[in-house]
């Protein structure tokens, strides 16, 4: 692997404290902030994943974690901005859940010239009046919800300020995700909660972020749990509404954290919205007989940079084939030019010859083979892009152990199936 991909890990100083932090891959800068009681690991189903196509820099917010609160006034937005400029970065998409979602409305509002993208999953909006947010019966629910965590940190009990947590209607994981439900609880259970039980004084926006977000001009996606709290849905009507341009998804069947019960999904949705800001800047090309968009020595004719992650193009002349695999990020196409090649697609056998357009499904298993001996010439075509990344990472690999290779695959989302 690449010396630029590799994870790079570190501690930087800001107001008193230190913020530690992690980086890995390669592109533009995306940065995972997490909710509150949690830490950077919420966000180990993306961490890897995004890698693939930005550079990715997630941190611990100060107070969780591995980053401390000392005892001293602070800002999260000013930690951001000092985290940023500590790795040299001016430009970023932020990408926030809940605590860290006001974090980066606070970021965009304050540094508005760092900020590209906006992504915010179950974010309250900052200033949002309660008097507004809520009725007055929903006010006394809210207050009946909270008195059993407020009793628990009165008698600085973590391990019933966790049950409390845990036992939330909308807050964790729903039972449905029993290994999202275990992680969170983990974590929970390894924080010291001082950040409730040993507060610092906080200095806010001012206006407050609810009086501003009509000042946000940049690509914003709005992402809530369908089953989450009210309240977020309410604060994600209001950012839709005063944001020009915010487009707004709902992830069915879950909760606060939609990244820890459906990752896969999630997953597709924010790198969707990334891809389309790529193709902002994609441009149009032609390349003649023998040429490639990655150089001397290679078939792909589009790939995830050229065409903005929208889709792979391999011209591939060959005597093999793929043993059984499937993937879970793309569909694969052929278009036979000429020889015959058998497909197995799930339970169907069909053979495809010159002229031919062969669909093979995410989420199917599927092998194809020439026939004959012969060689053959295809065009391999994958939506989205990003295929030939896995191919030179495989490539790569060479006589490497299957056990290696199938953590390669793994990275990318395919699985190689075996007797």
């Amino acid at each position: 692997m690449n010396e630029v991909k590799q994870l790079r890990t570190g501690f930087v100083e800001t107001n008193g404290t230190k913020l530690y932090y992690e980086m890995l891959g390669e592109g533009h800068p995306l940065v995972l902030l997490h909710g509150g009681y949690m830490d950077r690991r919420m966000w180990d189903d993306q961490f890897d994943v995004f890698a693939q196509s930005y550079q990715v820099i997630r941190y611990d917010i100060r107070g969780f974690g591995k980053s401390a609160l000392p005892q001293i006034p602070y800002a999260d937005r000013q930690d951001l901005y000092n985290l940023l400029t500590f790795l040299g970065v001016s430009k970023v998409y932020l990408l926030g859940l809940s605590l860290g979602g006001e974090i980066a409305l606070d970021f965009t509002l304050e540094y508005p010239d760092m900020v590209d993208a906006l992504i915010l999953v179950g974010s309250p909006v900052p200033g949002y009046p309660v008097e507004l947010m809520f009725t007055k019966e929903q006010l006394e629910q809210q207050i009946q919800r909270w008195t059993p965590f407020k009793q628990a940190r009165l008698a600085r009990n973590v391990p019933a300020m966790v049950d409390v947590l845990m036992n939330d209607e909308t807050l964790v994981p729903s039972p449905n995700y029993p290994a999202a439900r275990q992680r969170v609880r983990d974590n929970l259970s390894e924080y010291s909660f001082v950040w409730v039980l040993d507060p610092a004084p906080k200095q806010e926006l001012v206006p407050p972020a609810y009086e501003r977000l009509a000042e946000i001009h940049v690509p914003s996606l709005i992402i809530v749990g369908a089953e989450d709290h009210f309240q977020l849905h309410k604060s994600a009507d209001k950012l839709e509404q005063d944001i020009a341009g915010a487009r707004r998804i709902s992830i069915s069947e879950t909760h606060h954290m939609p990244n820890m019960e459906k990752p896969e999904e999630f997953n597709r949705i924010v790198l969707y919205f990334l891809n389309t800001l790529k193709r902002e800047r994609v441009k149009g090309y032609v390349l003649g007989p023998g040429e490639s968009v990655l150089g001397p020595g290679s078939s792909v004719k589009a790939g995830r940079a050229s065409s903005g992650g929208s889709i792979t193009l391999m011209e591939s002349h060959t005597r093999g084939g793929a043993p059984m695999h499937v993937h879970s990020r793309e569909d694969e196409c052929f278009y036979l030019l000429e020889g015959l090649i058998t497909v197995q697609c799930g339970d169907d056998i069909f053979e495809a010859g010159p002229n031919s357009f062969v669909f093979l499904p995410r989420g199917i298993p599927h092998s194809w083979d020439v026939k004959g001996g012969n060689v053959a010439t295809l065009l391999i075509i994958t939506v989205p892009g990003g295929f030939e990344d896995f191919l030179r990472e495989h490539h790569e690999a060479g006589s490497m152990s299957n056990e290696v290779k199938d953590q390669i695959a793994e990275k990318y989302g395919i699985k190689w199936i075996r007797n």
